[in-house]
């Protein structure tokens, strides 16, 4: 034998890890739904502002972005938190019974004005 290293191959040889026809969409199929953006906008008050929504533990590629941890409630959402860092506040939203990130792009009086019109339980400053 060479110096070479041995390749391990799944019982079956290469032909069990599927030709390149198969595994090539499949590796697409896996990388495209996580990186997928939101399906469905949520409009929050009465202004109707526009937030993609996300699964919870999403990391969505958003610069300056104002966030919302809130779940569904009814027809509508039930916001615990708005803010441009989440980080801090994730583990107490979803004890809270978050199950969503909704995310925008941000503007500093959306951010107050979304605070004091929903009064967010995770949010401080409107009390």
């Amino acid at each position: 034998m060479s110096g070479m290293p041995s390749l391990l191959l799944p019982a079956g040889g290469a032909a069990a890890l599927g030709s390149p026809e198969t595994v090539g969409p499949l590796l697409r199929g896996l990388l495209s739904a996580w990186r997928q953006p939101a399906a469905e906008t949520a409009y929050l008050s009465n202004r109707s502002l526009a937030f993609d929504v996300h699964p919870i533990g999403a990391r969505p590629n958003v610069r300056d972005a104002l966030y919302a941890f809130a779940y569904r409630y009814g027809r509508g959402w039930r916001v615990l938190y708005v803010g441009r860092r989440t980080g801090h506040k994730v583990d107490t939203a979803i004890g809270y019974g978050a199950t969503h990130l909704l995310v925008r792009p941000a503007a500093a009086a959306d951010e107050s004005w979304l605070i004091d019109e929903l009064k967010p339980p995770l949010n401080e400053t409107w009390r």
